[in-house]
Formats: structure tokens, C-alpha cells, sequence
């Protein structure tokens, strides 16, 4: 009988002991009532039924909330997975253009910037510090020697329908357009016109060359549009 009752009462101080590790939030409630004047209750003359049924209760209860903040921590990084695929894609496919690309926010951060930029003049990812505006950025390039106007002038120029050309030191000519978003950012494209302004002198010359030729032949030729005659 004794040794019932001694497993009876080490198991009541167990559960006891486990309820009031359980129960810890509710303590500020227990320190209203008490401020109220009432008694807090005697955990040690509760049925042990009941204690055992407080405990299970609370148990489920912490397991639903644990696994809906596993469910929630799960769905974040699913998301964070996802957006870190679709960034690395694009970047891949920003990267792999023939034309150089800058991005700026509407704070006129640069956001992006491809490798094909840094390659057209010369510069390095390190180069392009976090936080760098675009101001600074054409600062970074007029001291590396490949950017001869003003930025107040490479931005009017650059929004024009024609674009700026800007020439390089090395012969290169580089076709930029500029476009501002609907959101305050804005959009710039580099790309290496060189050849085509090569093979337009070329044309021109040739035609120079051919019209300075029929004028001094001695004979009346005339020339005729194929489409209309």
C-alpha cells in the first residue's frame, strides 16, 4: 500500500512538474487573478486524471502551432527557392545578350548590370560597388577614359530616338538608348555599332567615288529606279 501510494504521488510530482513547465505562459494570468484577490488553485490536490488530461491538452496544442510554423518556414523557403531559380535565370539570360544592359532603380541605384557592360568598357564586377548610382557609374567610366561627355548631356542625348554614340579610345563606337520606366527606374542599353559604321563610310565613300566618276564621263548616262522605272 505504502509503495502504492509513494508511485502514486511520484507520478502526481512528475505531472505536476511537467504542467507548470507547460502552463508558464499562463502565468500572467494567474497574476491577474491573484491581484484580483483570488487563490490560485492547489496543483497538488487536482486529480491526477485531470492533470494528465491538461498536459495531453497542451501537448496538442503545442503541436499544432509547431507545425504550423513548420508549415510556414517550409513555404517561405519553398518561395525564396523559386525566386532564387527565377533571378538565376534571368540573370543568366541578361548575361548572354549581345548588348550591354543597366538597370536602376527609381532612386537611380544601379541594380543590375550585365557581363556584356563590363566587358564593352573594360570594367570588373568589383568595380561596380552595392549602392552605386548611376551618376557614379559614368563617373567610374570618365575616369577610365571611355565616357567624353557630361552627364547631363549622355542623358539627353541617350533618351533622344537616335541615341548617343559615344567613341571609345580603341576605334569603338557603342550605341546607347536610355528609357525611363513607369516606375522611376531606368533602362539602359550599350551596343557595339562599330561594324555597321565601318560598312556605312564604306558606302558612302563608294558612292562618293561613283558619282565623282560619271560626272567626268564623257557620254550623257542616265539611271533608272527598277520598281517604277
Amino acid at each position: 500500500m505504502a509503495e502504492k501510494n509513494w508511485h502514486v504521488g511520484s507520478t502526481l510530482s512528475i505531472a505536476v512538474q511537467a504542467l507548470l513547465c507547460l502552463a508558464g505562459a499562463g502565468a500572467p494570468a494567474r497574476a491577474f487573478a491573484l491581484s484580483n484577490g483570488l487563490s490560485a488553485p492547489d496543483l497538488a490536490k487536482l486529480d491526477p486524471n485531470v492533470i494528465w488530461e491538461i498536459l495531453i491538452a497542451g501537448i496538442v496544442v503545442c503541436s499544432f502551432l509547431a507545425a504550423i510554423a513548420l508549415w510556414i518556414h517550409s513555404s517561405l523557403r519553398r518561395t525564396r527557392r523559386l525566386q532564387l531559380r527565377r533571378n538565376a535565370f534571368i540573370s543568366s539570360a541578361m548575361n548572354n545578350l549581345n548588348q550591354g544592359v543597366v538597370m536602376t532603380d527609381a532612386q537611380r541605384r544601379v541594380i543590375f548590370c550585365n557581363d556584356r557592360y563590363l566587358e564593352i568598357y573594360g570594367l570588373t564586377r568589383s568595380d561596380v560597388r552595392p549602392g552605386m548610382n548611376g551618376r557614379e557609374l559614368l563617373e567610374l567610366r570618365r575616369r577610365r577614359g571611355v565616357l567624353g561627355a557630361s552627364d547631363d548631356e549622355f542623358y539627353d542625348k541617350a533618351a533622344s530616338p537616335n541615341g548617343l554614340i559615344t567613341e571609345l579610345p580603341d576605334g569603338r563606337a557603342i550605341l546607347v538608348k536610355y528609357f525611363v520606366l513607369p516606375n522611376g527606374g531606368s533602362v539602359a542599353t550599350h551596343l557595339d555599332v562599330s561594324d555597321q559604321r565601318k560598312l556605312s563610310r564604306q558606302l558612302a565613300s563608294t558612292k562618293q567615288f561613283l558619282e565623282s566618276v560619271l560626272d567626268h564621263v564623257p557620254a550623257c548616262v542616265a539611271a533608272k529606279n527598277i520598281e517604277d522605272g
